[in-house]
């Protein structure tokens, strides 16, 4: 959190190596005035759906390799921009260890990375979101990535969130999905374009969160060996707390 923002304003936290994108994101009792000192409601990283031969894989990025901060002097924007690698995790398998539950990824003992994501996450001043974007996905395999669609997690904090219920919407997938914590918050991502973006976050039977915000291209892709994609146009959305008073 080298470029942190200013108290009472939403925070990010994480390292170099560390699992996460973003280890904590903490905000300001949801909104609430005055503002209290930022508490962790939710963690941060992505993943990239992909094809090997016939299988279908979801594989999440689980080390972060690079962070650089920068400030927009003309609207005091600060943004985190952050690289991570991913490609020894394979999300498809059933969760086992229950201290896994809180997002920590399936670590494999074989494999080397298949690809680099690089996220960024941008503060505004008197602004009590998070705005995440997706900014690239990197080919660091010798062989080509058959990509189906990357996706943004943004996880509950906590082991054990509630999901928050959404109302089938007739015209179109949800425009947010988020979690309950224990002590009332809300962790909540939200997007005003439905066309690109989806959040079907649940729980599964075994407790495990799935907050996965699917982002849409035209149709799969393929990144060749040493290449790097960007999206045809912004994948973001806003993480926000909550309270039931402050939605």
């Amino acid at each position: 959190n080298g470029g942190a923002s200013p108290p009472g304003e939403p925070q990010a936290a994480g390292r170099i190596g560390g699992e996460f994108m973003a280890d904590e994101i903490s905000f300001s009792n949801g909104g609430a005035s005055p503002p209290g000192e930022p508490q962790a409601a939710g963690r941060f990283r992505t993943l990239v759906k992909w094809r090997d031969g016939g299988a279908t894989l979801w594989t999440d990025t689980d080390r972060v390799t690079d962070v650089s901060f920068s400030r927009d002097d003309a609207t005091g924007i600060v943004s985190a921009t952050i690289r991570a690698v991913g490609g020894t995790t394979d999300t498809s398998r059933e969760v086992a260890d229950a201290a896994r539950r809180d997002g920590s990824p399936h670590l494999s003992t074989e494999g080397a990375p298949l690809f680099a994501m690089t996220a960024r996450l941008s503060i505004a001043p008197d602004c009590a979101e998070v705005l995440a974007e997706i900014v690239s996905v990197e080919n660091i395999s010798p062989a080509p990535l058959h990509v189906e669609r990357v996706f943004m997690r943004p996880f509950a904090v906590e082991a054990s969130p509630k999901g928050i219920p959404v109302a089938k919407n007739l015209y179109g997938p949800p425009h947010e999905g988020g979690w309950i914590l224990a002590d009332g918050r809300r962790f909540i991502a939200i997007t005003h374009d439905r066309a690109s973006c989806s959040f079907p976050f649940y729980i599964s039977g075994d407790g495990v969160q799935h907050p996965d915000a699917p982002f849409t291209e035209d149709a799969p892709f393929e990144i060749a060996p040493g290449q790097t994609w960007t999206p045809s146009s912004p994948m973001g959305a806003l993480l926000k707390e909550a309270t039931d008073s402050h939605r």
